[in-house]
């Protein structure tokens, strides 16, 4: 019997219908009938039996047959790199076994590279190392094509990235190929960057194919080198191979990226495949941690304190603009700081700044491996001794539009660069006026950290009208507000007595919207005025509220104060008017106020004296302030008779009416603790003497004898176009003058 043994290898995958017996001598393959095959493909092994008897009894015949059995097979892709394909076979002939020698095949072994370097030096490593929004860097890949002793023709060779498209954004006209000869050969590789994948394939060329004579074109290149990487199948006698010159080296495919997005946290992760012909091989992984740059600002009125971005700042008070740099985080790709500051435009119509700043650690800053200044530890600012730092760390500059610059010094930024494992970042502070009363103001800076501009978040506060201010309101009692307020003639009293007035004082003060609080009034410190204008009759027997004297207005309160209102003969108008000192929280007496930036002292600061205590809460007085003035118009019947009684009554008014008469009605405290009403206007003998000279017999004419004889110590225009009554009242015959 005649067998054959095929041993193949476990890489070697059989096409087992291609195998075929050839008897050399004719040049014929031997008939599948004649002989019988047995596949072991847990032993990896074929078996060959010749099993007919007249093929077996020519060949001994022929004292030397010559034979050949063929199958094919294809070195599977899981072939590690540098694994031997071997395969022998071995001849039974009868019990005699005689083995033929051993041949070899070696797969396709390459092994691609993958490189995270720096933009600046290519020859420093950033795989590993944080990257900033806006850094930029390399992919360099490596395409190894070392190996030149193929058994077939290399028809594919390139390189698939699928970068992070969503973080990094690669600029296809940087992208080029460099040999390891130092030569550049971009132009000999097709490159397509296509929905953030790179694709670079050494170019086909025009091919001899041995086996046809014939040449194939390697032009037209792949137009879709998305759909080139993926094809499967290659056929050598009329498709082209790509230039086998290129073989026998590696070439760096450099991919320059930029960091476009930042997410904190977020890794970014890239591994390139390298393909020769069928065959696939993964990269190594590079990675890089991504951190955002995020520079903050806040509103604060004390170093450490509650924001008040969004609240109210008041008028003529000092604050400070917190100003939070980016902390640059530990491992970063690039720790050389080249230049770090912070430039904050402040409006100077709105802010004006003092001239006090600081700046603090907001990270512990390291010298030589060693903490000099821990975090939150002043290390720059207005009247700070740098020596306990190396030098000065931060200078401040203003120009003349108002902007305000802090810019790191060389020494701050070598610390910072020679400490490049290390988070680093400062908070400054600038101390600022309000200059006005705003309904919203928004500020911001911009950081500028080596290449990157980087603008921070917008803070907004108001300052709001905050005037104190009074507010007097004067009513018949009986008739209640709002119908009580005559101030228009035509709405007079008709009287026919006295007529109890009331009063009504009320702090109109502009409040905080956020608080409610405005400035306050006391009661005791109240000035009431009230003038006749028109007429006669006076307002006299004030009454006050028995907590005046400690009473206090916070703003929107109100209090009434009664009076009578007496001797009105005819129209009467008289006007009233408050003036107060209004208390606002007193300006306490601290260190901070100017210098915000010093050391806190224990206990709270001492309020001024004659401060007044609220609530907890110092306030002093402010500048005085006057209220509007509130007119009041009523009219008194004329008398029926004309007798002496008549006359006397009459003689009385004119002494006001003739004079002018102005009451002042002010309480004041005296010894005996008794109210005084003060009144201006010439003497009372006097007055009756001119009243005597004439003795009017109806109201008309003795009010023209009034006009016409006005005292001389009173001032004729004291009280031009202050007679309101211009037209006749209720339809009676009493007209105004």
């Amino acid at each position: 019997s005649i067998l054959f043994t095929d041993s193949f290898d476990q890489y070697l995958k059989v096409d087992k219908q291609t195998l075929e017996l050839m008897d050399l001598d004719t040049g014929r393959p031997v008939p599948k009938s004649k002989y019988r095959t047995t596949w072991d493909d847990a032993r990896h092994m074929v078996e060959l039996k010749v099993t007919d008897p007249a093929l077996i009894a020519g060949w001994r015949a022929a004292a030397n047959p010559r034979v050949q059995i063929r199958f094919e097979g294809t070195v599977d892709d899981r072939a590690p790199g540098g694994h031997r394909v071997a395969n022998q076979w071995q001849l039974t002939l009868n019990n005699s076994l005689t083995p033929s020698n051993e041949v070899v095949n070696v797969p396709p072994s390459f092994e691609p590279v993958k490189q995270d370097v720096s933009h600046r030096d290519p020859s420093v490593s950033i795989d590993g190392k944080t990257l900033l929004m806006g850094d930029k860097g390399s992919y360099r890949v490596t395409i190894d094509a070392r190996q030149s002793d193929q058994a077939y023709k290399v028809w594919r060779l390139g390189v698939v990235d699928d970068w992070d498209e969503e973080y990094l954004s690669i600029d296809p006209a940087g992208i080029e190929v460099v040999g390891s000869d130092g030569v550049d050969y971009t132009s000999r590789f097709n490159i397509q960057v296509r929905d953030g994948v790179v694709y670079a394939f050494a170019k086909t060329v025009d091919t001899e194919i041995p086996a046809t004579g014939e040449t194939v074109r390697g032009d037209p290149q792949p137009a879709d080198l998305k759909a080139y990487s993926e094809r499967k199948d290659h056929d050598p006698l009329h498709e082209p191979a790509i230039d086998q010159a290129l073989l026998g080296r590696t070439y760096d495919l450099v991919l320059p990226y930029t960091v476009v997005k930042v997410t904190d946290g977020k890794v970014v992760t890239n591994k390139a495949t390298q393909i020769v012909n069928n065959v696939k091989k993964d990269t190594n992984q590079v990675s890089n941690p991504l951190k955002p740059l995020n520079p903050s600002k806040d509103v604060v009125v004390k170093v450490g304190g509650a924001s008040a971005s969004g609240r109210s700042i008041y008028q003529g008070k000092a604050f400070l603009y917190q100003l939070d740099s980016s902390i640059l985080p530990a491992g970063r790709a690039y720790p050389q700081a080249d230049q770090w500051r912070i430039v904050d435009k402040l409006d100077p119509g709105v802010d004006q700044y003092t001239g006090q700043w600081a700046v603090y650690a907001a990270r512990d800053l390291y010298d030589g491996g060693h903490v000099i200044a821990a975090k939150g530890v002043k290390i720059a600012g207005s009247g700070f001794d740098a020596s306990t730092m190396g030098g000065e760390l931060f200078t401040l500059a203003q120009a003349q539009d108002g902007t305000v610059t802090i810019t790191a010094t060389p020494r701050y930024l070598a610390l910072v660069s020679a400490s490049g494992g290390k988070e680093a970042g400062w908070r400054a502070y600038i101390q600022v006026k309000r200059l006005k009363v705003v309904e919203h103001h928004e500020n911001r800076f911009t950081e500028y950290y080596n290449d990157k501009v980087l603008p921070s978040n917008v803070v907004w506060t108001r300052t709001p009208d905050m005037t104190p201010s009074l507010h007097i309101e004067k009513f018949d009692t009986r008739s209640g507000f709002p119908v009580g307020d005559r101030d228009d003639p035509k709405d007079a009293l008709r009287m026919s007595g006295d007529t109890d007035i009331t009063f009504r004082i009320t702090n109109t003060s502009r409040t905080d919207p956020d608080t409610g609080k405005g400035a306050y009034y006391r009661a005791k410190d109240a000035r009431l005025e009230d003038h006749t204008i028109v007429g006669d009759g006076t307002v006299v027997d004030l009454k006050y509220p028995d907590n005046w004297d400690s009473l206090v207005l916070k703003p929107g309160e109100s209090v009434d104060v009664h009076g009578t209102l007496k001797g009105a003969t005819g129209k009467h108008t008289d006007r009233a008017k408050v003036t107060g000192k209004p208390l606002t929280p007193c300006p306490v007496d601290d260190p901070s106020a100017r210098d915000p930036f010093g050391r806190p002292r224990g206990g709270a600061p001492a309020a001024p004296q004659g401060a007044v205590t609220i609530d907890g809460t110092a306030y002093c007085e402010d500048t005085e302030t006057e209220s509007n003035q509130d007119d009041w118009n009523g009219v008194h019947d004329p008398l029926a008779d004309t007798g002496a009684n008549v006359a006397g009554v009459v003689a009385a008014a004119l002494v006001l009416a003739l004079g002018g008469a102005t009451l002042l009605l002010v309480r004041r405290r005296s010894q005996g603790g008794r109210l005084t009403v003060g009144g201006q206007g010439m003497a009372m003998a006097g007055l009756a003497r001119k009243a005597k000279a004439w003795m009017p017999t109806t109201r008309r004419s003795s009010q023209a004898k009034a006009d016409a004889d006005m005292p001389h110590d009173e001032d004729p225009a004291r009280y031009a176009g202050d007679d309101p009554w211009h037209e006749v009242i209720d339809g009676d015959n009493h007209t105004a003058r």
